[in-house]
């Protein structure tokens, strides 16, 4: 009931344990992002990581030159699931986000970037829960519609992983340990709400339709198409990354 296993193109049984949490013993969701973000900003970077060929996760940009560094790897979309509160704490600066959060938009799309605000509440299962549904199911429609996404939050812990990890499952079909491995193996300091995913499930469903399956295929629309059609290209790059 606590590992799953795969067959690689060798006909090899790979085991995929549980992920074991980076962080120390004992430690607090708040800890374990607290201590990441604020080397981040102490250092004025931002820290991205590839999980699929079209799918980035990351903290959020701080500079232009961020922005600039972004666009240069080719990704169309920005998701920011930073608060009101967190983008005057945690903006590009020189541009007066302080005063008004949205300035970014503009310097996306000067670029030619589109960008997608979903405020969610930090370090918040409830928060998760919540935003999971819509979130999941619009990063799925913006994929298949050939841009690249990047979805950050303040630290690229919790709610961006959140986001990433309700695509891979809700869309891609994957189950959760199948996903807890592809994503933990390109961002280990993820935080995994299992709670949030849980709650969101039913939600997801009842608004977008069946939950993908990655046996089948299938989610609950037509495969010709539908807004539910599982990415094939997307699901199979994510499965092969369980087999190296």
């Amino acid at each position: 009931a606590h590992r799953i296993t795969r067959k690689n193109e060798a006909n090899e049984v790979v085991l995929l344990l549980p992920v074991e949490r980076f962080a120390e013993p004992g430690g607090s969701e708040g800890d374990h992002t607290a201590r990441f973000y604020q080397g981040v900003k102490e250092r004025g970077d931002i820290s991205v990581r590839k999980i699929l060929r079209n799918l980035f996760v990351g903290s959020c940009p701080r500079q232009r030159s961020h922005i600039d560094y972004l666009h240069s790897l080719g990704i169309t979309t920005v998701f920011n699931f930073q608060t009101e509160e967190d983008c005057k704490r945690n903006c590009v600066a020189g541009i007066g986000m302080e005063e008004d959060p949205l300035a970014v938009s503009k310097i996306y799309e000067s670029k030619g970037m589109q960008y997608i605000w979903m405020p969610t509440f930090d370090m918040s299962t409830d928060g998760r829960a919540q935003m999971l549904p819509q979130a999941s199911f619009l990063i799925a429609e913006v994929l298949r519609r050939g841009h690249v996404v990047y979805s950050h939050c303040n630290a690229g812990v919790g709610r961006s992983v959140a986001a990433a990890c309700g695509y891979l499952t809700f869309c891609l079909g994957l189950s959760n340990r199948q996903m807890q491995h592809v994503v933990a193996m390109h961002r280990p300091v993820a935080f995994f709400d299992f709670e949030a995913m849980e709650r969101a499930r039913p939600h997801y469903a009842a608004l977008f339709g069946k939950i993908a399956t990655a046996a089948s295929g299938e989610g609950g629309y037509p495969k010709d198409g539908g807004p539910d059609a599982p990415d094939d290209k997307s699901r199979e790059e994510a499965l092969e990354t369980l087999a190296l």
